[in-house]
């Protein structure tokens, strides 16, 4: 994604790793793997397999691709104020685009122990 300078996890998240077709693997939230098997993304139609899974703090301070960004790495960061029960729970953070990026970026900037 373009602009994309970090990746947001709410730390206290509960997150799944989900077989997905094509041999990929997602991290996201359990509702949202279960909607995506719904729309046959999943590895099984209708079906959602769990890989694994973990809290949101866990999957802190991984490095992740981001082909189209300025910087090809990126992080996953802290944000606390996503909501597991609408999307993915996962937030690409561009800061020039979103309010709510910026101010997380600044809270880690200014919160030491956020970082």
């Amino acid at each position: 994604m373009y602009g994309q300078t970090s990746c947001f996890l709410l730390p206290a998240g509960d997150y799944v790793a989900v077989e997905m077709k094509n041999d990929e693997v997602f991290i996201c939230s359990e509702r949202s793997a279960l909607n995506m098997a719904y729309q046959r993304l999943t590895k099984e139609d209708e079906k959602v397999t769990i890989i694994d899974s973990f809290k949101g703090e866990e999957l802190l301070g991984l490095a992740l691709s981001a082909p189209n960004a300025v910087h090809k790495i990126v992080y996953t960061l802290p944000m606390m104020t996503i909501s597991m029960k609408k999307g993915t729970g996962v937030v690409t953070c561009v800061p020039s685009d979103a309010p709510d990026d910026w101010m997380a970026t600044c809270d880690l900037r200014n919160k030491k122990a956020l970082r």
